[in-house]
């Protein structure tokens, strides 16, 4: 906003919205990557219902004949309860891949706000002349590609996105090269079926990396960054502690990943390291007393009382939470906590106690605080010695 005021001419008021998800699709891409002619791979895929009510799956179908769908014994139409999943698998023939390498599959539901989930398939197919790795022997890797106009919101967002080629960093926004379309392709398919803008990252940083995402709009050659191994060593090099702040989302499979490199570098250098975890949620209410009506966070309520967990672990049992995260993460979504708890040591009636306690949301509220004071939303995000790292996290 414009204004005559001296002191404060232009004012920019930021809007934010918490996006709640009803029906949770893992993945939201199948990407087979590279496939030789005539080969066919399968992926599952995992639906789950995140919202408070019975949730009906009509029908799983896909309008592409080179995607195939396998039910795995599953009779439509289909209802889960709250938090129940169902899986099912997708296969692509690179027989039948002619002038196509993304396709989708629709799954119908009777959920008022997401009456239908589209899953993108991607697959790139490889001359014969090719090996498995990709490597070019002679000639060049089919890449059918067609003909795609970029609508407004598409351009607008290509500057968030770069398609890195070893150490070349391309901006899509300026980027003509052959190398960057698959890119450009595919933000203005999930454009075209209105994917909101989160999700699409989701899907570029799956596909090409968390390298692809990130602000830099420089085509030049960039100097390689340290992994996150070298970065918290040179973080040690002044001889103190190196101070680790990882803000989260419970749920997020990125997040998971960096959780998982850190504990293989907490396992050498954990004497050395002092790390907390800040997660990404909403605070509503205060004077609830309930945790559904405090809080509320990307994944729904589920990841609310995850990330509490979690939060009350890190603080009355800090040597348990990485033996936790290990045996939690291998299946996040699962209700069985309490055996990871247990296996990992923690005292599970106390942990209990904890959770019922109003004390507890208090304490939840203040580590959510952080990220909220820092507008950080972006689930991993990392900082060592107070300096943002901006690797990624293999």
């Amino acid at each position: 906003m414009n204004s005559n005021d001296p002191n404060t001419p232009v004012f920019k008021l930021e809007l934010m919205a918490m996006v709640k998800v009803e029906v949770d699709v893992n993945p939201t891409t199948v990407n087979f990557r590279e496939l030789l002619p005539g080969e066919k791979k399968t992926e599952t895929v995992e639906v789950v219902n995140l919202s408070n009510n019975l949730l009906k799956i009509n029908s799983i179908t896909s309008p592409y004949d080179f995607v195939s769908i396998d039910l795995a014994g599953l009779k439509l139409p289909l209802s889960l309860k709250q938090n129940e999943k169902a899986t099912f698998k997708v296969s692509v023939d690179a027989a039948s891949m002619k002038e196509r390498t993304w396709g989708q599959v629709i799954i119908s539901t009777d959920n008022p706000h997401t009456p239908q989930v589209t899953l993108y398939v991607t697959g790139r197919v490889l001359s014969e002349n090719q090996n498995s790795m990709g490597s070019h022997q002679q000639g060049s890797a089919q890449t059918f590609l067609p003909q795609i106009t970029y609508s407004d919101r598409a351009r607008k967002l290509f500057p968030l996105y770069n398609f890195v080629a070893g150490n070349v960093v391309h901006n899509l926004a300026g980027c003509n090269s052959s190398q960057c379309l698959p890119m450009k392709a595919l933000i203005q398919v999930l454009v075209t079926q209105n994917f909101p803008d989160e999700k699409i990252t989701e899907a570029v940083r799956q596909i090409y990396g968390p390298a692809a995402v990130a602000a830099s709009t420089s085509n030049s050659p960039q100097p390689p960054r340290p992994s996150l191994r070298e970065a918290i060593q040179n973080a040690l090099k002044d001889g103190k502690k190196a101070k680790l702040d990882l803000f989260a989302m419970s749920y997020c499979p990125f997040a998971l990943r960096a959780e998982k490199a850190l504990d293989n570098i907490m396992a050498e250098l954990g004497s050395k390291i002092d790390l907390q975890i800040y997660f990404i949620a909403q605070s509503k209410t205060e004077g609830s007393d309930k945790l559904a009506d405090s809080f509320a966070s990307l994944h729904g309520l589920p990841e609310v009382e995850e990330d509490l967990r979690q939060v009350l672990i890190q603080k009355y049992f800090p040597e348990k939470l990485f033996s936790y995260l290990r045996l939690r993460n291998e299946n996040i979504k699962t209700t069985d906590w309490r055996e990871c708890a247990k296996k990992a040591g923690v005292d599970l009636k106390k942990l209990e106690e904890l959770i019922a306690s109003k004390s507890s949301l208090q304490l939840f509220r203040e580590n959510l605080a952080k990220a909220q004071t820092m507008n950080i939303h972006a689930s991993p995000t990392l900082f060592i010695n107070n300096v943002r790292y901006q690797g990624g996290f293999q």
